[in-house]
């Protein structure tokens, strides 16, 4: 009978010390820290870093990606070269990256052509604008006249873009000409940015790499002459788009812009939040024109479903980020959105899991997102370019009674 009795218990026993060896097992791997991604990886299921060792380095990366220089039918035409300390007026420099002159940007020191863009420029060989005169590198902003010479030594045609030292409004302003010469006309719709505060603009550049549209700077609390002067050059009403809060562009100065046209201030606590609102924001509707020739006016990314691509860019690492624009005109074109070193701020999260991520459909019908991760671990760590993939990856089907 005792026998009967522990061969009874025995297999139950068994299963109480497996039980309980399976939960203290999953337990200790529960309390396990993550592993992060190594800094070396580069992409994940939903996402794509480009980075370099440094700034020069990942804007070659951006400007190779989009133009791999393979053959003639993936070789620039022009390189813009500018400056990586000249925060608003590399913001600037932006406007020139669209077609037609098609261009990315490398940067340069005021007195030095770094290796990195030196083996770049030699690699890419541009080929020349034939519709101004054969140009294959413009520079952009204050830079020595020593760098120009080194650049034409390299046996590249140079067309130099200045405003007066030290004063990004008057560069915009000669960028805007520029730009106007080169399509005979000057674009209607114009991000005014921030002097005081130009982080509140760093995601519209993404759509003025991808569309024509007008770049100018305001202070806070008033008008600098030239930027008076780009906006009285516009044919007919001049749509208008603030980007930032009272505290960066004030109202009398909203004010005093209107009339040059129509104002509309895209406003937000912070350029994080302010790049979320962006990438759902669009201004579609009628620009000028009469019974014929009307033509229309679309402004802004206005993506508020699954199925596109974003640029995750950290302000503090605004160079490469500017140039990051790039991605937005020849790559995954989409909306720049702005993250912490190792955080996703909360309006750029709620955007990512509620509004764009795409829902579970049947295998041919799955929408999918992707995130450019701009610069090195240093500017978005690892361990965040995990949570973003996470973010960006459809939502997983719910079982029913779920």
């Amino acid at each position: 009978m005792r026998k009967i009795v522990l061969l009874t218990w025995l297999p139950l026993a068994l299963l109480v010390a497996g039980g309980l060896w399976w939960s203290a097992a999953a337990s200790s791997r529960a309390q396990a820290p993550l592993v992060p991604l190594p800094d070396n990886a580069l992409s994940t299921g939903f996402t794509t870093r480009y980075a370099g060792r440094n700034v020069y380095e990942t804007a070659v990366t951006l400007a190779q990606t989009t133009f791999p220089a393979t053959s003639e039918l993936n070789q620039p035409q022009t390189i813009i070269l500018a400056r990586p300390d000249q925060k608003a007026e590399l913001m600037a420099t932006v406007s020139i990256i669209h077609h037609p002159i098609d261009a990315p940007i490398l940067f340069v020191e005021r007195d030095r052509i770094p290796p990195e863009t030196r083996a770049a420029l030699e690699r890419f060989e541009p080929e020349g604008q034939a519709f101004d005169g054969n140009v294959k590198a413009i520079v952009v902003g204050d830079i020595a006249e020593g760098v120009v010479r080194e650049v034409e030594g390299m046996g590249l045609k140079v067309r130099r873009i200045q405003g007066a030292p030290g004063d990004p409004v008057s560069l915009a302003a000669a960028v805007d000409d520029y730009r106007a010469a080169i399509h005979a006309d000057h674009p209607d719709t114009v991000v005014v940015a921030s002097l005081d505060q130009p982080d509140f603009a760093i995601p519209a550049l993404s759509f003025v790499a991808h569309m024509p549209s007008g770049f100018v700077f305001v202070n806070r609390d008033s008008i600098p002459e030239a930027t008076r002067g780009v906006l009285s050059r516009r044919y007919g009403p001049t749509f208008m788009y603030l980007m930032g809060p009272e505290s960066a562009i004030s109202e009398g100065v909203a004010r005093e812009l209107a009339r040059y046209g129509h104002v509309q201030r895209l406003s937000a606590p912070d350029p994080y939040a302010l790049s979320a609102y962006f990438a759902g924001y669009r201004d579609s509707g009628q620009d000028f024109g009469f019974w014929i020739g009307r033509s229309p006016r679309d402004f802004g990314w206005g993506i508020a479903e699954g199925g596109h691509n974003f640029t995750f860019v950290n302000p503090d690492a605004w160079a490469e980020g500017i140039a990051a624009a790039l991605l937005s005109h020849r790559g995954k074109h989409g909306p720049i959105l702005l993250v912490q070193q190792d955080a996703v701020p909360e309006p750029v999260r709620r955007y990512l899991d509620e509004t764009v991520r795409p829902r579970p459909a049947a295998a041919r019908d799955q929408l999918f997102n992707h995130g450019s991760i701009v610069g090195n671990t240093t500017a978005i760590s690892a361990r965040l370019q995990g949570e973003i993939d996470g973010l960006l990856r459809p939502k997983a089907a719910q079982t029913e009674g779920t």
